[in-house]
């Protein structure tokens, strides 16, 4: 009798123990089915939370960010987790933040440690601008992997895996890229010539302008032309001084001097850009004080200086670069920038702003 309760107590144990968890995994899990038209990708994502409630949240949340990766929307993720954890099911979320997602398989298993795993298998459109063609999946519920086969199958072909998300990831942008106007328009590659434009402090210039990348590029800028300014002399009778400048050589005088300017921008989005570089400037109007006996000497001296060698110093830049559809592989062109002038050496601060139009001439 006491053998009889001790295999009944040993037996209902083990039925415990196997109650926690099926030891076997669905198909898709390990092995992401193919899509049956080229609109739509597969993805599975694991998540593993306290509850099941938590890892499944976790899992959907996931699968949403990864259906924005693709599709290159933008949307708050801590928008989504709200919308989840408010209990709305998945599509209402896809339609409400217009994420092409659809939910086809779930699983979830219950760990030793009390901990449960959560998996998905989604569907998701491989751009954001066209509308997905899902198709119904009905293998949910073939298992024929076993756990332990699953882990020892990921540990071992763990580079193939990551190799073919990078793959996978690399078509979907490529796809993205095809529907994008903006790229297609050849707006994106360019050397551009600002025939001629004007810059506060004043110059008027010419420019060349090199962008690279798709939507999001750098490049850069060189400037060259003449600036003009006036000299307002300013004479300061010295208290020990006898001497009186006459007032007919304080006249003020209008000067032209070479300007330049050079850098680098980046891209953020088509032709927003935000640049730095370094140029020359000189303020307008440049204002000399000297002592009366020294006014007419140093003013000559100042003002052959100023022309031969302006103030120059470092620019941070703010603007937007339009460049028309290219039509013969040549565009209208057209820039616009504003920001600030650092100068190192006199520790000043100066407001800049330019307009420049030109042509541009694409490049593959």
């Amino acid at each position: 009798m006491r053998k009889t309760i001790t295999l009944l107590f040993l037996l209902a144990c083990c039925m415990a123990s196997a109650q926690k968890g099926p030891k076997i995994v669905p198909n898709w899990v390990l092995k992401t089915p193919i899509p049956g038209n080229d609109t739509y990708y597969y993805i599975m994502q694991r998540a593993n939370g306290s509850s099941e409630r938590e890892a499944r949240n976790q899992a959907i949340a996931q699968a949403f960010a990864q259906a924005d990766y693709y599709g290159g929307t933008a949307v708050n993720s801590e928008s989504i987790n709200e919308a989840i954890q408010e209990g709305k099911s998945f599509d209402v979320i896809s339609r409400l933040f217009s994420i092409p997602l659809n939910i086809v398989c779930e699983f979830h298993r219950d760990n030793e440690d009390g901990t449960v795993d959560y998996y998905i298998l989604c569907q998701i459109a491989k751009s954001g601008n066209i509308k997905p063609q899902f198709e119904p999946f009905n293998e949910c519920s073939e298992f024929d992997i076993s756990i332990q086969r699953m882990e020892e199958y990921r540990e071992k072909h763990a580079a193939e895996f990551k190799a073919k998300e990078r793959e996978e990831a690399k078509r979907a942008r490529e796809d993205r890229l095809k529907d994008n106007d903006y790229i297609n328009n050849g707006r994106n590659k360019y050397v551009a010539w600002g025939v001629v434009g004007a810059n506060y402090p004043w110059s008027v210039n010419s420019s060349i302008e090199f962008r690279y990348g798709n939507t999001v590029g750098f490049g850069l800028y060189g400037e060259l032309g003449v600036g003009v300014s006036k000299l307002d002399i300013k004479a300061i009778h010295h208290p020990d001084s006898a001497v009186r400048l006459p007032q007919d050589k304080l006249q003020d005088k209008i000067f032209g001097f070479f300007s330049y300017s050079a850098g680098i921008k980046f891209f953020p989005y088509r032709g927003l850009f935000i640049g730095c570089g370094y140029g020359s400037y000189l303020k307008y109007p440049l204002k000399i004080e000297c002592p009366d006996e020294n006014t007419s000497k140093q003013n000559k001296d100042y003002c052959k200086d100023a022309m031969r060698n302006p103030n120059s110093g470092v620019q941070c830049l703010l603007g937007y670069d339009f460049v028309n559809k290219m039509e013969h592989n040549y565009s209208f062109y057209l820039g616009v920038k504003g920001g600030i002038i650092y100068d190192i050496k006199n520790k000043s601060v100066i407001p800049l702003a330019g307009l420049k139009l030109g042509v541009a001439f694409g490049y593959k």
